[in-house]
């Protein structure tokens, strides 16, 4: 069932598209028993006001009369899963009831890092259906610059269990989507905020309109990965097995012991000291990621200097701040660390608990980590080099944040720097010297050319070549 806005009139049937909308996002008879709260926002700036709450497992119909209030307002946003109270944090997530992409297609273009408009998307994301690369979409909204693209999934409770599921498969859409443009933060964000159909886009003036609606396509995340991913999964997990398996592994304790692996306040202290260098190198500009590599800076100050007040930790962040060209307020950046502290003090608690000590890798505290930190901002190297779109040329730079193609690099200039003695010369090169000095010597003695080949056991042709050669 296609929805498509006439030209001549943005607004043209936009109840049709708001009740697709509403039906789509939180249909009771469609998706299952549908139970928490709702909010509709604002965004100003960079910062979400909220317009109103909605508890829908009470006030169902007040949903859809709100959104219609909104029609032709700029910046309208709503959550997408729902939350069990009032409260807008991914730890308040009720229920996990889709998949989503959020593809920046015009920014993209912008970059160079694609030549597709929109309309050209919406055609190659049909190919990735056709392909089973992707599963059809439930719903396909234009966002005025981009496209949000929706899988229903039923009804899954939040929890650490579901969330990491929800999360490989969102990543798995991520990596198939990315060459359009498709946001990275989105992937571990269950409490997303997404625009309204027949709203505007003040970016540009576009509306917001949806451009197709499957309300029979309800997926599971089980039929999901089997069907599309279960074979990149598969070996993703075979990989993490593998490598467990080739580490050395003490039986006494069955700790891995990896002596020059960091400990975590060292890993951390050399993120943040990248994350810094990053935004310097940058001078300032991270589009779309300031608010999230200041979260991280947070939690990997607080961690690593782990007596230090709150206080202490937001005139420090206050400081990183003020790097970025477009700075963040005093309170949102309070807000920032509050957000970051309570995932930095579960943190040294289980490092506390576990007796961290100098030779005890990180692998080993991460196991007992609990579920919903990892997903929070215990990120992985790679995640942040994905996340920041850390360049080649920026990881030269860097200390920890680099892939393992920099470090192939490093490893391999660091085993020629060790293969060349005081003055700098390689075994060869100091070979190649002595015979020289050594022909000299006896050159300047009134020695033969043929009384030296055989007095230094070389051939005549190698006394020849370093006959009259200055070194």
């Amino acid at each position: 069932m296609i929805r498509a806005l006439e030209e001549s009139n943005p607004f043209y049937n936009a109840t049709e598209q708001i009740s697709d909308f509403v039906e789509m996002l939180h249909g009771k008879n469609v998706y299952g028993n549908y139970k928490g709260c709702v909010v509709v926002c604002k965004k100003d700036k960079s910062n979400f006001k909220h317009v109103k709450w909605i508890n829908v497992t009470k006030d169902y119909n007040t949903l859809k009369t709100t959104l219609e209030e909104c029609r032709g307002q700029k910046d309208i946003y709503i959550n997408i899963n729902p939350f069990k109270n009032f409260k807008r944090e991914r730890d308040n997530v009720h229920q996990l009831k889709f998949l989503y992409a959020d593809l920046d297609v015009e920014n993209y273009r912008e970059k160079r890092k694609s030549y597709l408009s929109i309309e050209q998307t919406v055609v190659a994301i049909d190919y990735l259906v056709k392909d089973f690369k992707i599963p059809q979409p439930t719903m396909l909204v234009h966002s005025g610059r981009g496209l949000h693209i929706y899988w229903a999934i039923g009804d899954y409770v939040s929890n650490a269990t579901n969330n990491i599921f929800w999360e490989d498969i969102q990543l798995q859409l991520y990596q198939v989507l990315k060459i359009f443009g498709a946001d990275r933060a989105i992937v571990t964000d269950t409490a997303r905020v997404l625009r309204v159909p027949c709203t505007v886009n003040s970016k540009n003036g576009a509306v917001c309109k949806i451009l197709e609606y499957n309300s029979n396509n309800i997926y599971s995340l089980e039929g999901i990965r089997n069907k599309y991913f279960k074979e990149n999964l598969d070996k993703e997990l075979q990989d993490k097995k593998t490598k467990i398996k080739k580490s050395k592994i003490i039986k006494n304790n069955n700790i891995i012991n990896l002596s020059k692996s960091k400990t975590p306040f060292t890993l951390h202290k050399s993120r943040l000291d990248d994350l810094i260098k990053l935004i310097k190198m940058r001078k300032g500009k991270l589009e779309g990621n300031r608010n999230n590599i200041l979260l991280q800076i947070s939690y990997y100050y607080a961690v690593t200097h782990k007596r230090a007040t709150e206080e202490e930790v937001i005139e420090f962040v206050t400081e990183i701040n003020n790097l970025f060209q477009d700075k963040l307020k005093e309170k949102e950046v309070k807000s920032i660390v509050k957000n970051a502290l309570k995932y930095s003090i579960q943190k040294l608690t289980e490092m506390e608990n576990n007796k961290v000590s100098r030779n005890t890798c990180l692998y080993c505290v991460s196991v007992s980590i609990s579920k919903p930190l990892q997903a929070g901002l215990n990120y992985s190297n790679t995640t942040l080099i994905d996340l920041y779109s850390i360049t080649r040329e920026e990881m030269q730079n860097l200390a920890t944040l680099i892939d393992n193609e920099e470090k192939l690099r490093r490893q391999l200039e660091k085993e020629r720097e060790a293969r060349r003695n005081s003055e700098g010369l390689t075994a060869r090169e100091q070979k190649k010297r002595d015979t020289y000095n050594s022909i000299q010597e006896l050159k300047s003695n009134g020695f033969t050319q043929k009384y030296v080949a055989t007095s230094l056991q070389l051939s005549l042709s190698t006394v020849k070549r370093h006959w009259k050669t200055v070194e």
